[in-house]
């Protein structure tokens, strides 16, 4: 039976990064999320040149043979990436994930690398379809660590393989899809923000532009510190109408502006163009539950032959062997050269002897061998008049954050999470005058005056005492008959310091606690 996709795809560049690095594409028979890395405009170019090599699958009948479709694709964008930076020697570094899905009416078939994820949403119940392929993931694989606390690790963003210009071979899978499957390829903008529950609660929503809205809007009220995209799509039966019903989304302008989770509704089937790489010619463009694929990709194997114990039989293994060691090895150091590229790529916002810095790298370490280093304080260099950023000055909330450390895509993403820092600093604590504890010394009593008693108002802490209203001069006059002349006690307008106590809200501030103490 033939079934066709109803989708909607959503970007949003996120409350932190300074930019949107990641690329998507949307057709009928192509799904494509790629989160781009290495800076600005290194992670912008290197995450559309893959989509691109991806994009002619949509306008095309890719045949029986839907995964060889994909894995031509993952290669032609991978050397699109080499030939740039080969041209580009200053983009060294640039990389991206993909995660790209390819419908053929009946089959669903996969490719990805990195650590954008895939989802089956059916029956209710969400499965993860791609395994991350991050440092953490290999710690789950082996156990040394759980879900949760992968969640928390500083490490947690430590890609193993990425489409970089280095060999990569994609994971391949391919499976039978069903009227009713909903699909969602999302970038690590999501997935590493918002839980499995969440994005299944929002996966109900019946409508896949709603609940694509609704994957965002969770993505930035969980902090928004990444670039997020999502597409939501549906399988459904050809024959609820006469033609195309699919969502289809063109590229999406990656920097758009507007109100945060204004995201029009994308609504067309029209051809998909390439998306445009500003300075690159056309030619240099070319936990859920896991579920596992219904196919695998497998080497085929040999059912006749010569006879495998043979001495020229023996001699060629032992040959293969030697190739096979020789490959893996050369693999293994391309592999690390690679990462360490990666590393010098990464910037986050950390503490250094207790001030916001930016560090170059990553959070961590490597058999005791440091993974970053400052790469400069919370003040850029050359900029006066700047005060450096204490975090004991922060929100609590803030300064949680800097001691976990916030990743940054690029420099410029890392001193706008700095900027933003900057205005979540604590009150600055308000100074409190002591009040004088100097007694005023009585007046002598002079019974033979007559003056007017003095209402005394108690002093709050910081007002000053009001002069006695006793004339200066007084004139002596005889005492009225039949009243006391001893009026000393009664007439002295001595007054000691005021005891009423400090204000509620000035004793409610705590100096690095709920106030800091200018420097």
């Amino acid at each position: 039976m033939t079934h066709q996709l109803a989708y909607a795809a959503r970007t949003d560049r996120g409350l932190v990064r300074a930019s949107n690095q990641d690329a998507v594409f949307a057709g009928n028979t192509l799904l494509v999320v790629a989160d781009g890395m290495g800076g600005h405009a290194a992670g912008d170019m290197a995450s559309r040149l893959v989509v691109n090599a991806f994009v002619p699958l949509d306008a095309r009948d890719p045949g029986g043979d839907l995964l060889r479709a994909l894995a031509k694709a993952t290669r032609e964008g991978n050397r699109s990436i080499s030939a740039v930076v080969h041209d580009n020697p200053e983009l060294d570094g640039m990389g991206t994930t993909v995660t790209a899905l390819l419908f053929d009416g009946g089959r669903l078939a996969m490719a990805h690398v990195g650590d954008s994820r895939a989802y089956l949403y059916r029956d209710g119940i969400l499965h993860q379809l791609t395994h991350d392929d991050t440092f953490v993931q290999s710690l789950i694989d082996d156990g040394r660590i759980t879900q949760e606390e992968a969640s928390h690790h500083p490490q947690r963003s430590l890609l193993l393989r990425a489409l970089n210009g280095t060999e990569v071979d994609p994971a391949l899978t391919i499976r039978e899809v069903s009227v009713g499957d909903r699909y969602l390829i999302c970038s690590d903008g999501l997935s590493g923000v918002v839980s499995a529950e969440a994005i299944a609660e929002a996966l109900a929503d019946p409508d896949p532009g709603a609940a694509a809205d609704a994957l965002v809007q969770f993505a930035l009220a969980g902090g928004g510190p990444d670039n997020v995209t999502v597409i939501v799509a549906d399988v459904m039966d050809t024959g609820l109408g006469d033609g195309p019903t699919a969502l289809a989304a063109p590229p999406l302008d990656p920097d758009a502006t507007g109100p945060i989770g204004a995201l029009p509704s994308i609504r067309m089937t029209a051809e998909m163009p390439r998306i445009p790489l500003p300075g690159i010619p056309e030619e240099a463009a070319a936990p859920a539950e896991f579920m596992p694929p219904d196919e695998d990709i497998t080497a085929p194997i040999a059912t006749s032959g010569p006879d495998p114990d043979s001495p020229p039989a023996r001699r060629r293994r032992r040959r293969t062997t030697l190739v096979l060691v020789a490959v893996i090895v050369v693999l293994g150091v391309a592999g690390l050269i690679g990462s360490i590229l990666w590393v010098r790529t990464q910037y986050f916002v950390g503490e250094s002897a207790g001030q916001v810095v930016v560090y170059r790298g990553v959070d961590g370490s490597v058999l005791g061998f440091g993974l970053s280093s400052v790469q400069e304080g919370s003040c850029q260099p050359g900029l006066n008049g700047c005060a450096p950023l204490m975090v004991e000055d922060l929100v609590p909330a803030a300064r949680d954050q800097v001691v976990a450390g916030i990743q940054a895509g690029s420099l410029d993403d890392a001193r706008a999470v700095i900027a933003r820092l900057a205005g979540q600093m604590l009150p600055i604590c308000p100074t409190v005058t002591e009040p004088s504890t100097t007694p005023t010394a009585a007046p002598t009593a002079i019974p033979t005056l007559t003056t007017t008693p003095t209402t005394v108002t108690p002093l709050v802490p910081g007002a000053s005492a009001a002069p006695p209203s006793t004339p200066a001069n007084p004139t002596a006059s005889p005492a009225p008959s039949g009243v006391s002349t001893d009026t000393g006690t009664a007439l002295s307008t001595t007054t000691g310091t005021a005891t009423s106590g400090t204000p509620l809200s000035t004793r409610a501030l705590e100096p690095g606690v709920t106030c800091r103490v200018p420097k």
